[in-house]
């Protein structure tokens, strides 16, 4: 492979915030986000920042400045974590990683952020009801990649398109909903899907729409939010960089593209092992994009969402049989095959020497995505209490900070 394109990433970790022997959702975030000078805010540190999200009971963990390697970043996580679940401890809560709480009931359990911001979440919560899963139950990984000029952006974005349906595959998480198992290892991605119904052009098909330039994408994708929005937030409070909820976002303003179709995972490390192989799988996709004189077809985003379906639904054991799809990620011998077995083979071509974390990626290919691994443990009908057990499990597999083993 060529060399690895990458010197800036930006890392986001969602968490939940439960009480530590009932797991039940906790509102408890601005306790840990209130200032020393008073009010509440992020709490910056040298490498991890802490942050709020849209409900009381998450908080996100997030790298202070982009880092240049991932791997530099797995301590500072840890530590964070941990110091975190201390301060937790105190008032008989953790953390709880994961894409879902399993048994959460949005309706009823809903605090949004009350403090600083608010007028943002409030206006979401007045359009679109984020009393729901789509909004309020879900906990995802971002990774911000950096682009120069439009051209390095164009480069980035379609690499992105190609990669992006089949990330859940790797990194599927919820496959649990209001106590029961769910159809699809990924329920976060499938509630996100609908959670703008309302105005679907915020979502898209999740998978971002191919574009010829940065004026073009400020035409077809964040003017029409614009003009959308305007009929239901006359104010202008919500703006349509930030409204932009597609897996992929283009964040002009800080010249990055972020991720965001990944499930929170057990511990950073699996996080990062994840984020790891996608940037060296994106940069070995430039790569062999930039040898053709013609750029090479990648598939529809029509035919691209519906592989995406196919992973969110059953994880590494997703069929992916679209031949055209397999050639834009330079398979020699397009067959069909399933998921797991597709990210093996991207991994070949990028050298697995390349990995910092061989053994996580190969636990994900041999005993499946989170989900996977959730649901054998739970599994075919787990009750509540059952699902307790497991969640326990996974609570001490990210205060630990070692991958959940079925």
């Amino acid at each position: 492979m060529n060399q690895y394109r990458f010197d800036r990433h930006g890392v986001e970790l969602e968490y939940m915030i439960v009480n530590k022997s009932s797991l039940e959702v906790a509102p408890l975030a601005d306790r840990l986000l209130k200032l020393p000078e008073g009010g509440y805010g992020d709490r910056q540190h040298e490498e991890i920042t802490w942050s709020n999200e849209l409900c009381l009971h998450l908080i996100e963990l997030k790298t202070t400045q982009p880092i240049e390697k991932l791997e530099s970043s797995l301590d500072a996580f840890n530590k964070h974590v941990t110091i975190i679940n201390q301060k937790l401890d105190l008032l008989g809560c953790c953390l709880l990683p994961g894409g879902m709480h399993p048994w959460m009931n949005p309706a009823s359990q809903t605090q949004l952020w009350p403090h600083g911001s608010r007028e943002i979440y409030h206006t979401f919560d007045r359009i679109f009801g984020c009393h729901g899963h789509g909004w309020s139950n879900l906990q995802s990984t971002h990774l911000n990649l950096p682009f120069g000029d439009e051209a390095s952006f164009l480069q980035l974005h379609r690499a992105i398109r190609v990669l992006l349906p089949i990330l859940p595959a790797l990194a599927a998480s919820s496959p649990f909903v209001e106590g029961t198992p769910s159809r699809f290892m990924d329920e976060r991605i499938k509630q996100y899907q609908s959670n703008c119904a309302l105005i679907p052009t915020i979502t898209g098909r999740v998978v971002p729409e191919s574009i010829r330039s940065i004026r073009d994408y400020e035409r077809h994708i964040l003017n029409r939010i614009a003009r959308q929005l305007k009929h239901h937030d006359p104010s202008g409070v919500l703006e349509p960089e930030w409204t932009n909820a597609r897996g992929a976002i283009a964040r002009f303003s800080r010249q990055s593209i972020e991720i965001r179709v990944m499930d929170n995972q057990e511990c950073p490390q699996a996080d990062l092992a994840i984020l790891q192989v996608m940037g060296l799988v994106l940069s070995n996709l430039i790569d062999r994009e930039s040898g053709f004189r013609e750029p090479v077809k990648h598939p529809s985003t029509r035919i691209l969402q519906s592989i995406l379906g196919h992973c969110v639904k059953d994880g590494t054991q997703a069929h992916i049989t679209h031949k055209p799809y397999l050639e834009a990620l330079g398979l020699e011998q397009p067959t069909p095959m399933k998921a797991g077995e597709l990210w093996r083979a991207l991994i070949e071509q990028v050298g697995w020497e390349h990995l910092s974390w061989v053994d996580t990626i190969e636990l994900i290919l041999n005993q499946g995505c989170l989900a996977e691994r959730l649901k054998k443990v739970a599994g075919d009908h787990p009750d509540l209490r059952q699902l307790r057990q497991v969640y326990q499990q996974l609570a001490h597999s990210l205060a630990s900070g070692k991958p959940f083993v079925a």
